[in-house]
């Protein structure tokens, strides 16, 4: 009883989760959209993914070396 205890507490957690995360980035974009500036989705298209790669190799511009 107690490991499904804990297993519906994690879904129920993960969902939660899932659910503000959307609903964030939602008030963000119509924030944005409303100031005339771009989306919030405009603005994950325009980020630099480039800096967030883990291995030292991608932040260095090492890739092929």
């Amino acid at each position: 009883m107690k490991k499904r205890l804990i297993t519906l507490i994690t879904i129920a957690l993960i969902l939660i989760t899932g659910t503000a995360a959307f609903a964030l980035g939602n008030a963000k974009a119509a924030s944005s959209s409303a100031q005339g500036g771009d989306s919030y989705y405009d603005s994950l298209n325009n980020f630099d993914w480039s800096k967030t790669c883990p291995a030292a190799g991608c932040r260095n511009n090492n890739e092929g070396e």
